[in-house]
Order: C-alpha cells, then structure tokens, then sequence
C-alpha cells in the first residue's frame, strides 16, 4: 500500500512539473509574439506623430494634439521595450521550470534540446511555435 502511495506521489509530482514547463512554454511563446505587435504598434505611432507634427507645423492641428501624439509615440516604444523584457523573463522561467540554463550550454547542445522538444510535441500532435512545419 506504501509503495503505490509513492509511485502516485511520484507521478502526481511528474505531471505537475510537466505541466509547469507546458504553461511556462507557452507563456515564452506568446511574449514572444507580443514583441513583434508591440514593435508594428510602435511604428504606427511614430508614423501617426509624424502626420501630426506635420499637420501642426502647418497649422492644421492645436499643440494639445502634438501633445498626445508625442505621448503615445513614448508609450509605444516603452511598450515595445517592455514586450522584449516580458520575453526574456518568460524565457527564464521555461528555463528554471525544467532545470535548464541555456547560457551554460554550446551552440550544438542548444540545438539538440530543440531538436527533442520538437519531437516530443510533434509526437504528441502539438505545435507550440504555431506554424506548420
């Protein structure tokens, strides 16, 4: 009776670790994601204070309107900076969750822990990148 206890135990504590690292992968991955709106809504905004600034240099807009627009153009880079930060951090988490420190590692260890990773979710019929290989 002990001895199945402990092999439940075991892997009750097998799938919470999975499931851990699943969440923290996921997470990574849509930061990641998030660096590449963040960085377009960024551009959209410089462009947008261009328009105004032209528009107020002509005449064509109150300072009030240059005022949001210079704002909005700093929020969005600071947002931008700050989806590349989210993504690190993820990245970190993925890499306490399963015991791994990439930074410790070479080019080719790196590469054959990717190679793993895909084969184990492609085996199970997942696709955490979000395109189809």
């Amino acid at each position: 009776l002990l001895l199945t206890q402990l092999k439940l135990d075991r892997q009750a504590v097998a799938d919470a670790v999975e499931s851990s690292i699943r969440t923290a992968l996921l997470q990574a991955r849509a930061s990641f994601t998030s660096i590449r709106l963040a960085r377009s809504a960024a551009d959209a905004a410089r462009a947008n204070l261009e328009l105004v600034q032209d528009a107020y240099a002509r005449g064509a807009l109150p300072i009030i309107d240059l005022i949001d627009a210079q704002s909005s153009s700093l929020s969005a880079d600071l947002d931008a900076s700050g989806a590349i930060y989210d993504f690190f951090s993820d990245l970190m988490l993925v890499q306490r969750t399963s015991s791994r420190f990439d930074f410790f590692t070479t080019e080719q260890q790196r590469a054959e822990w990717v190679a793993r990773l895909r084969a184990y979710f492609d085996e199970r019929g997942v696709q955490p990148w979000g395109v189809s290989r």
